[in-house]
C-alpha cells in the first residue's frame, strides 16, 4: 500500500484540437509524400511498399 501512497497524481495535458482544414492539409501532404516515394522507386527501378503504422 505504501507504493500507492508514494505515487503522484497529475493532470493530463491534452493536445490542442486540430482544425478540420489543418487535418485535411496534413492528409494531403502525406498522400503527396507517398506519391513522391512511389515515383522515386519507379525511377530507380525498385518496388514501393507502403508502410502502415497502427495507432
Amino acid at each position: 500500500m505504501s507504493l500507492l501512497n508514494s505515487l503522484k497524481i497529475v493532470t493530463v495535458k491534452r493536445p490542442a484540437p486540430v482544425s478540420p482544414i489543418a487535418r485535411r492539409r496534413d492528409m494531403l501532404i502525406a498522400k503527396l509524400n507517398e506519391q513522391v516515394a512511389y515515383a522515386q522507386a519507379q525511377q530507380e527501378g525498385g518496388v514501393y511498399a507502403r508502410r502502415v503504422f497502427a495507432p
